[in-house]
């Protein structure tokens, strides 16, 4: 593992940043959902995408999996194993810093993608029509190109945020955090007992689903009033577009918090793992 440590390190932090980046993406769909009146479909279009993301995430796990492994053997210090997993969630934040940039940029692409899901209905057909024009041509990746949009800070000042309260993007933040350090945690925890590295592997299920409930708890109630009250008054879409950007900054400074949160959460969980 040694010998090979650079590449791995390097696939790890590459799937991670794909798997921030994409989830930063996604608050972009909703504004697009409603932007184009298919906010379903808006959904459908982004579901490929994710497929990306959960890919990377397999990886991800496996590969920390043997990092962990290591450490626990003794082929590696705990310290190296710290190390590397706050290099994971550094690639997190800026995963992360990537989404937000590229959310202009998404939400004009996605917003075609959608009509052209739309005109042709399915999966099928777009790649169908796309096989029948021979691929993407020069053009189109010139045209891709040069239709870049890059954020600015006149389009964060005109979006109206007094809408969203600061308590909103308090509970991104932590909820943001938590789900981020949850399983590292438990990866580092069963370094540090190894004797109850198997109690430490149910633990980082419990702690995701418990990310996940605060997520449902937290956030999602408020997402989703927003996204109806656009849904029913187009001028809401306002509030949508400041929702999306302060997920998008709470996302970024949750995996900066998660870096505080690793070592107090690995030895909460390793205490919790040796006393069950």
């Amino acid at each position: 593992m040694s010998d090979s440590f650079p590449w791995i390190m390097g696939i790890v932090m590459l799937t991670t940043l794909a798997i921030h980046s994409i989830e930063t993406l996604q608050y972009g769909v909703s504004f697009v959902g409603i932007k184009t009146r298919r906010l379903a479909t808006a959904g459908t279009l982004f579901g490929m995408v994710l497929l990306v993301s959960r890919t990377a995430n397999m990886v991800q796990g496996v590969l920390m999996a043997s990092f962990v492994d290591d450490a626990a053997e003794g082929i590696i210090p705990i310290d190296s194993l710290v190390s590397r997993i706050r290099w994971v969630i550094l690639a997190a934040t800026f995963g992360s810093v990537l989404g937000a940039l590229l959310l202009p940029t998404f939400v004009r692409y996605m917003t075609k993608g959608v009509e052209l899901f739309v005109h042709y209905g399915s999966y099928t057909g777009l790649v169908g029509a796309m096989i029948r024009r021979g691929g993407l041509k020069t053009t189109d990746l010139e045209r891709i190109a040069t239709g870049i949009s890059k954020p600015t800070v006149e389009q964060v000042k005109v979006t109206p945020f007094r809408g969203i309260p600061k308590s909103f993007l308090l509970a991104d933040i932590l909820v943001t955090a938590f789900f981020t350090v949850s399983v590292v945690a438990c990866n580092y925890s069963g370094a540090l007992v190894p004797e109850n590295r198997s109690a430490t592997g149910a633990l980082s299920g419990v702690t995701n689903g418990i990310a996940t409930m605060l997520l449902f708890l937290l956030i999602s109630p408020r997402v989703s009033r927003y996204i109806d009250d656009a849904l029913n008054d187009p001028a809401g879409i306002v509030k949508v577009r400041a929702m999306a950007i302060t997920l998008a900054l709470g996302k970024i400074l949750g995996t900066l918090l998660a870096q505080a949160l690793l070592l107090p959460s690995a030895r909460f969980v390793a205490f919790l793992a040796s006393h069950l």
